[in-house]
């Protein structure tokens, strides 16, 4: 009886002592990998070899050390690897780093204007999609006339790295029509569905100062960047796909004066007229009136309610024609996202047609239904 007790006394002792969580990754002994920037190579190292380096990625690494540091200082390292391949470039980076990589924070992917234009998206996008550490909602964004590098090397405004400034941008952006808000999976679900058409996310670089800009949106056929749209022509494209919330400029004969969109929903109806495709576009919104210059209205009387949302509705109307036109007529590129709604409404009629032959002169008759929320008025 003694020897049982004793032996069950030192199986308790033993489940008392602490043996370490030796299953668990210690976070201080991890690189967290925040951002990443593909660009392309100007001169490859041992061309025509199968070691020819095709991409030049830069890493933004988190220095944990430097974290609680003062306001203003970046906590990162910036690592620029050409390599053959992004798992190339992840590997040789570990050789530079004495703690252990992981992806598993990535927050921002980020494509230089050359890579774009000349390789097809789904090539580096590959390698992003089949990590099973990597988020596939993780911030997708193109850099117009630059290298991705030089976004990664200017110096956070704000925050610690530039990954948080740029996620805070795209956060901030929901509630902008005059950028392209469009994730990873987002954007190659688009690429799939269209055949390669797609409108994705754009940065710039100030030309004087080094600030960054997120707004504007890039342009994709046949898997590759096409061209840019600014901000401007953004928020008339966002009309017609992703019903952000605007603030719309209207003038009356003696009145000047801005409304806010609250909500915004558009509604794409794909019809087959005697074979041929065309489309009712109807955008429906509610808002209020923000300011007012010149000849004061009584919002509260029926007829000058009546006359403020006839206005905000054609010039809506005009915005969301005006986007039509440039990418039926200018550029002949459907990344509006049509064809998707005319594939699902009729795929049999959708599968016969040469959509991108057809698609620039297909009629598209816009309607816009504009109300006020609540009084009208911005309190």
């Amino acid at each position: 009886m003694g020897k049982k007790l004793a032996s069950l006394g030192l199986l308790l002792l033993f489940m008392l002592i602490p043996t370490g969580c030796w299953d668990v990754k210690d976070i201080s002994n991890q690189a967290f990998i925040t951002s990443i920037g593909l660009d392309a190579v100007s001169d490859p190292d041992l061309k025509g070899s199968q070691y020819e380096a095709k991409y030049k990625v830069t890493f933004e690494i988190i220095n944990q050390a430097k974290l609680a540091g003062p306001p203003g200082e970046p906590a990162t390292i910036i690592e620029t690897i050409e390599a053959p391949s992004i798992g190339k470039a992840v590997e040789a980076l570990q050789a530079r780093i004495s703690k252990q990589l992981t992806l598993s924070h990535l927050r921002v992917l980020l494509v230089g204007d050359k890579l774009a234009r000349g390789k097809n998206f789904m090539e580096p996008a590959s390698f992003f999609e089949k990590s099973t550490e990597v988020a596939l909602r993780i911030q997708l964004m193109f850099v117009q006339d630059k290298e991705a590098r030089d976004v990664l090397k200017i110096k956070p405004r704000l925050g610690k790295s530039m990954s948080d400034e740029l996620v805070a941008l795209t956060e901030i952006e929901t509630n902008s029509s005059l950028a392209r808000e469009n994730p990873f999976n987002s954007f190659l679900l688009d690429l799939r569905n269209t055949g390669g058409r797609a409108l994705g996310s754009r940065v710039i670089v100030h030309k004087d100062r080094q600030i960054l800009i997120r707004n504007g949106s890039a342009i994709f056929n046949n898997w590759k960047l096409a061209g840019w749209l600014g901000c401007v022509e953004t928020q008339d494209a966002n009309w017609v796909t992703q019903e952000a919330p605007a603030v719309v400029q209207g003038q009356t004969e003696d009145l000047f004066f801005t409304y806010q969109t609250e909500k915004v929903k558009t509604e794409i109806m794909p019809e087959i007229k005697q074979g041929k495709p065309a489309f009712r576009l109807t955008i429906k919104m509610t808002g209020r009136v923000m300011e007012e210059q010149g000849k004061f209205m009584d919002l509260t009387r029926p007829e000058s309610m009546e006359k403020i949302t006839q206005t905000i509705s054609e010039v809506v109307k005009q915005n969301a024609a005006r986007a039509i036109s440039k990418s039926q007529k200018e550029l002949g590129i459907d990344y509006l996202g049509l064809g998707q709604s005319l594939q699902r409404r009729y795929p049999k009629e959708y599968e016969k047609m040469n959509w991108e032959k057809v698609y620039p002169g297909v009629p598209v008759e816009v309607n816009v239904k504009c109300t006020f929320g609540r009084s009208g008025l911005a309190r």
